[in-house]
C-alpha cells in the first residue's frame, strides 16, 4: 500500500493542483499538510518583522478555508507551526509516507525550505509539479534563462506559439487515511509567537465589532481612510498610522501633529478600557 504526503505550501487550493490529482492518481492514502514557517513572523536585523498581523490573519483565513474543502471531502489537514524540516519528517515517519507531493517553487527561500526537507529524507520519493504560471515552463518558446525582459517580446511569441494548459478539476472525493490527526491553526501547544499572532488577531477582530467606523483600518489598514475622534479628524495611511488633518495645512509641519500607530492612538486613547488584552499583546510583537 502506497501512502503519500500533500505537502500544501503557496498553493491553498483544491482546483487546478496538479500535485493533488497526481498523489489521489497514484496513492492508495494520503495526508495533508501545512506548515506555517515561524521564520516569516520573526524580527528582521531592521528590526521590524518580514510580515506581521495582516499577512498572518490573510494566511490564518486561507488554511482554514482550505482545511474546511478538504474535511468537506473526506480529508483532513494537519498543521504545523515552526520549520517544515522537522515537521515534515515527523509526519512521514507517523503515518509510514513514502511519497510527497507539492508544487514546484522557484523562489530563494522557498528552494531552501524544500531543499532542508529532502536532506532530512533521502529515501522519500518527492514530485513537485509547476503550478504558478498560466503557461506551462515547458510550453513556452523560450529557455528560462533567455526569456525576454520585456512583456511584449514574451507575450507575442508565446501566445502564438503556445496554448494554456487544461486544468485540473477539483476532487470529487478524498483517500484520506482514517486516523490522521488534524490540528487548529496554531493551536495551544504551538510556539509562544504563534500564540501571540493568535490573540493580536483575535483581539484586533474584537476591536471591529466594538468600533464598526474603524473595522476597515483595523482589518486592513486600508489607505486614504478617515475617521473622527475626540474632535479631531484623523487619517489612516497604508502603514496603519493615523495622521492628524487640519485644514488647509500639511498636517506634518503642524505643532499639534500627532503620529501614532492604531494600537498607540485608539486602543490608549479611545477602547482602553475595552481592549486592553490587546495593547498586551502589541507590545509582545514589538
Amino acid at each position: 500500500m502506497k501512502r503519500g504526503l500533500v505537502w500544501f505550501k503557496n498553493d491553498l487550493r483544491l482546483h487546478d493542483n496538479e500535485a493533488l490529482c497526481q498523489a489521489i492518481a497514484q496513492c492508495d492514502e494520503l495526508v495533508f499538510c501545512y506548515c506555517v514557517e515561524e521564520v516569516l513572523f520573526q524580527k528582521l536585523e531592521l528590526g521590524f518583522r518580514k510580515a506581521a498581523i495582516n499577512r498572518f490573519k490573510f494566511l490564518e483565513e486561507s488554511v482554514l478555508n482550505l482545511k474546511e474543502n478538504l474535511e468537506f471531502l473526506g480529508g483532513h489537514l494537519i498543521i504545523g507551526f515552526g520549520i517544515a524540516s522537522e515537521f515534515i519528517p515527523k509526519i512521514v515517519a507517523d503515518y509510514s509516507i513514502t511519497s510527497i507531493y507539492g508544487e514546484t517553487e522557484y523562489a530563494y527561500e522557498e528552494l531552501k525550505l524544500v531543499g532542508a526537507v529532502q536532506d532530512k529524507l533521502p529515501n522519500i520519493d518527492f514530485n513537485f509539479y509547476w503550478g504558478k504560471t498560466l503557461y506551462h515552463r515547458d510550453d513556452i518558446p523560450f529557455k528560462i534563462d533567455s526569456i525576454p525582459l520585456t512583456s511584449k517580446a514574451y507575450r507575442i511569441p508565446t501566445s502564438k506559439e503556445s496554448s494554456p494548459r487544461a486544468v485540473f478539476k477539483t476532487p470529487l472525493t478524498l483517500t484520506a487515511i482514517a486516523d490522521a490527526k488534524a490540528y487548529e491553526f496554531c493551536a495551544v501547544d504551538c510556539q509562544p509567537l504563534c500564540q501571540v499572532l493568535t490573540r493580536l488577531a483575535t483581539a484586533t477582530h474584537a476591536a471591529a465589532s466594538l468600533a464598526p467606523c474603524i473595522a476597515p483600518s483595523l482589518a486592513v489598514y486600508q489607505p486614504e481612510f478617515h475617521i473622527r475622534a475626540s474632535g479631531r479628524d484623523f487619517k489612516a495611511d497604508r502603514f496603519g498610522c493615523f495622521h492628524c488633518c487640519y485644514a488647509g495645512r500639511n498636517a506634518n509641519h503642524h505643532p499639534r501633529f500627532k503620529k501614532q500607530t492604531l494600537a498607540g492612538y485608539f486602543l490608549n486613547n479611545i477602547f482602553q478600557h475595552h481592549l486592553s488584552n490587546i495593547i498586551v499583546c502589541n507590545n509582545a510583537l514589538s
